[in-house]
């Protein structure tokens, strides 16, 4: 879900991962959500924040929360570069990470 407000952005996104029962391991379906605002700082460039949590794939293991701030670039109408930072917040999560999201659209809009 998407909502734009004027220059702001709140979106979400609920999710919900059937894992099946591989033979030998004990795993557990997973639900997950992620919760988030930005603002347009101008045609070309959004910052965003979010809040992810999922359950963890091992029972008994602590569940993965993120925050994560992200710096979005419309390089043109179909590429977007999207450099990203995260820090967990509970023992099931990495302490810290980067990333860079690479984005092209294709067909007409």
């Amino acid at each position: 879900m998407d909502k734009q407000l004027g220059t702001f952005l709140l979106f979400g996104d609920v999710s919900y991962t059937v894992i099946g029962k591989p033979v030998g391991l004990d795993l557990q379906n997973r639900p997950a959500a992620s919760f988030g605002l930005g603002k347009k700082v101008s045609r070309a460039i959004t910052v965003s924040g979010l809040i992810d949590w999922r359950r963890a794939l091992v029972r008994g293991t602590g569940d993965p929360v993120e925050v994560a701030g992200i710096l979005t670039y419309k390089a043109s109408p179909s590429v977007s570069v999207s450099p990203n930072v995260f820090v967990g917040l509970t023992n099931g999560s990495p302490a810290f990470g980067a990333g860079v999201e690479l984005a092209f659209r294709f067909g007409q809009r």
